[in-house]
């Protein structure tokens, strides 16, 4: 049951990755048309929104895992409480599986990195006059 809501939680963070990418995107195409005029090649724009995509994902991913790490200790302490107020026989120790963690980690990085990359492609597709017209 936890995998599958460990993996329920990778899928929605995929999803609110590519969302925020996709809202980031169509707020600063004008943007992008601007710069595009001034002479900035397209796919230094693309790399320099990738980077900063990435750069997010990480702090977020981060802060998560140090939070996920202080949940595990402050609940493993809570649950550690017994019916006469002694030390459980055996002590509650967390347990965390860095090898599968690090797997699921890898493939939602790969999974929404890819598709901001592709939506940050799409978005500069479209010639930068059109877009300064939108």
């Amino acid at each position: 049951m936890l995998r599958l809501s460990a993996l329920a939680a990778m899928l929605l963070g995929v999803l609110g990755l590519v969302l925020a990418t996709r809202t980031a995107l169509a707020s600063e195409r004008t943007l992008f048309a601007e710069y595009e005029a001034l002479g900035v090649a397209p796919r230094t724009l693309v790399r320099s929104t990738q980077v900063r995509i990435a750069m997010l994902s990480t702090l977020g991913v981060l802060a998560g895992l140090a939070g996920g790490l202080a949940a595990a200790r402050l609940l493993s302490a809570l649950v550690a409480v017994t019916g006469t107020g002694g030390r459980p026989l055996p002590p509650v120790e967390p347990v965390i599986s860095w090898v599968e963690d690090l797997a699921v980690l890898a493939i939602a990085a790969v999974v929404g990195l890819t598709a901001a990359a592709l939506l940050a492609g799409w978005v500069l597709r479209e010639s930068a006059a059109r877009r300064l017209r939108a």
